[in-house]
């Protein structure tokens, strides 16, 4: 049979930059028989590719967003436009912008206020200065935060005033001193304080999903126990049902549930 045909030489290399480079091959035979040869190698730019831009943040306060990005031309420079969701945008280009871009880290940072809460489709672009691009998308939630009692306690205005409980319509004075007979041996009180708490940061937009069915008994619980009562820690119906409702509102207004903490 024929001999086989001699291999195909492959030689590969890396380029930090596109454009065209030179490049000197050298072949031998190995038995002392080699071979030189120049050519001219066309190197194509590539696209830079971006992470995603999900995150989340507090209503009132700043969405910090960092986000990064590779390209494998090591050389390139890049601008970012970033697109907040809600009608505005963020230009690298603009000096005034309130973003940039790290060269060092290839990273996009910028900060933004939102001027509601809600999810706002996000998106960051990445041009390289070849004009290649890519866009990553992301949902960033902006959400209102839950505050403990003793915040709402020193809060002088109340998004419910008066607030409801078991039925009852407590100005904010008379729910105050309610809320202050809270102790050791008065635990119905206690219950009274995260129900209040959270009334209140459902009245200011926090996520409440996932305690209402928890208000809803601990309403039909304090109907039956109201403040005043003198349950203590071992008393049965605390122990039965009140302790594990204030337990999970203690939760859900340190923003340890379905909303985070203001």
């Amino acid at each position: 049979p024929p001999p086989p045909p001699p291999p195909t030489p492959v030689a590969t290399a890396t380029s930090m930059d596109d454009g065209v480079e030179r490049v000197l091959l050298e072949v031998g035979d190995g038995e002392g028989g080699f071979d030189l040869q120049w050519f001219e190698v066309t190197i194509e730019n590539a696209a830079p590719t971006v992470d995603d831009p999900s995150t989340h943040s507090l209503f009132g306060a700043a969405t910090d967003l960092v986000v990064g990005f590779a390209d494998p031309g090591t050389l390139d420079t890049h601008a970012a436009v970033i697109d907040w969701g809600d009608g505005t945008t963020c230009d690298t280009g603009d000096p005034a912008a309130a973003c940039s871009v790290d060269p060092a880290g290839r990273v996009v940072v910028g900060s933004h206020v939102y001027a509601a809460p809600g999810s706002y489709a996000a998106s960051v672009t990445v041009t390289d200065d070849d004009g290649a691009s890519a866009t990553a998308t992301g949902t960033i939630e902006v959400a209102v935060g839950v505050d403990t009692a003793d915040a709402w306690m020193a809060t002088d205005a109340w998004p419910l005033d008066p607030v409801s409980v078991a039925g009852v319509d407590y100005a904010r004075d008379e729910a105050i001193a309610a809320m202050s007979l809270a102790s050791e041996t008065e635990r119905s009180a206690a219950l009274f304080v995260e129900v209040v708490a959270a009334s209140l940061n459902g009245a200011s937009g926090a996520e409440g999903a996932c305690v209402a069915d928890l208000l809803v008994a601990s309403h039909a619980w304090l109907a039956n126990n109201p403040p005043g009562s003198g349950l203590e820690h071992n008393d049965k119906p605390w122990k039965d049902e009140g302790a594990d409702l204030w337990a999970a509102l203690v939760d859900y207004n340190a923003g340890l549930m379905c909303a985070p903490a203001g």
